[in-house]
């Protein structure tokens, strides 16, 4: 059970609701943490590729975000039923440490990215489509055709069922109205 939180008084109510805010504002006024250059490049190794992956009964579709990628950085590679994305962002575009910078946020990856992605099913690598465009690569990789869901035809008519009611009802030698009624029903 959760207890409800008791005010004694206006200045406590005033001081519960203002204590965030008071946080806030001695944050604000402290110094930012500074980063080494060492622990940028342990965050840029460390940093995940981002991916949207689904699939149908024809092919699985992967799009990741690659922002900064050269398509001449980019390496795709599909094995059985596993693709590879592998990515390298250049470090040409950021001032290093001896330029007398003072880094407060790197967010933005650099280095070597790599993902794998393993499906249920083979991949047909003949088919493989890759295409790289606004930092997004679409990846369309179709099953192979022995593990695609088949569909199975259904046939109507010419159905031989293995016995036959009316020849049940018809041995019937004691008159059973219930397999009349069927045979009846069966009939109509």
């Amino acid at each position: 059970m959760i207890r409800p939180i008791q005010f004694g008084d206006i200045a406590t109510l005033q001081e519960w609701i203002t204590a965030p805010l008071t946080e806030a504002m001695r944050l604000s006024k402290s110094t930012w943490p500074t980063a080494s250059a060492a622990s940028l490049a342990q965050r840029a190794s460390t940093m995940p590729m981002p991916v949207d992956v689904y699939s149908d009964h024809d092919q699985a579709v992967i799009i990741a975000a690659l922002p900064g990628v050269h398509p001449d950085d980019l390496d795709v590679s599909v094995h059985r039923n596993t693709a590879t994305i592998r990515a390298v962002v250049r470090d040409g575009h950021t001032p290093t440490k001896g330029d007398g910078v003072t880094w407060y946020i790197s967010e933005l990856g650099r280095g070597t990215f790599e993902r794998s992605v393993s499906f249920p099913f083979a991949i047909d690598e003949q088919g493989v489509e890759a295409q790289f465009a606004n930092g997004l690569l679409r990846l369309v990789l179709p099953r192979r055709e022995q593990d695609r869901p088949q569909r199975i035809p259904v046939k109507v008519g010419g159905f031989q069922a293995p016995f036959s009611l009316e020849a049940a009802a018809g041995g019937a030698a004691d008159g059973n109205t219930t397999a009349e009624v069927m045979t009846e029903t069966v009939a109509d």
